[in-house]
């Protein structure tokens, strides 16, 4: 049986931009597949996707 694992959390944030530097400054690094609508933030056992909402 193989245990259970979350690769990617996706959040709506209401400003992206300043959730994108939130994240940056904890180290966490954005994928070149990020754009202004989404930005997605690798990190050692996944992806955090944020989202406009």
């Amino acid at each position: 049986m193989s245990i259970p694992r979350i690769h990617i959390v996706t959040l709506g944030v209401s400003d992206l931009v300043r959730s994108r530097r939130f994240y940056e400054a904890l180290g966490w690094k954005a994928s070149s597949a990020s754009n202004e609508g989404i930005v997605f933030l690798k990190g050692a056992a996944g992806v955090l996707a944020l989202y406009g909402r």
